[in-house]
């Protein structure tokens, strides 16, 4: 978390350990074969530096969801909404 928190500025201590937590059960489904693509931690620094921009969604969507295929982009989504409730809508 503390290298996500200094090369992003992003300083929410709350939201950066859910979006840890929720890269590391992305990587857990990418182990598992239930998601094709992952969340690498430079992808957790650019989506922390857009959300001050775009929110916690569009910035997640920016750096992380578009980048997967349709079925996976839903089940990320799903998890990012698990994750953060104010994601939702």
């Amino acid at each position: 978390m503390m290298a996500v928190e200094r090369l992003s500025g992003f300083s929410d201590k709350d939201k950066l350990d859910r979006m840890i937590s929720f890269a590391n059960r992305i990587r857990e489904g990418m182990k598992n074969g239930e998601i094709f693509g992952t969340i690498t931690t430079r992808s957790l620094i650019q989506w922390a530096k857009k959300i001050e921009l775009f929110g916690l969604k569009d910035a997640a969507c920016m750096t992380i969801l578009n980048k997967l295929d349709p079925q996976s982009y839903q089940k990320a989504l799903d998890l990012l909404e698990a994750y953060f409730e104010e994601a939702r809508g």
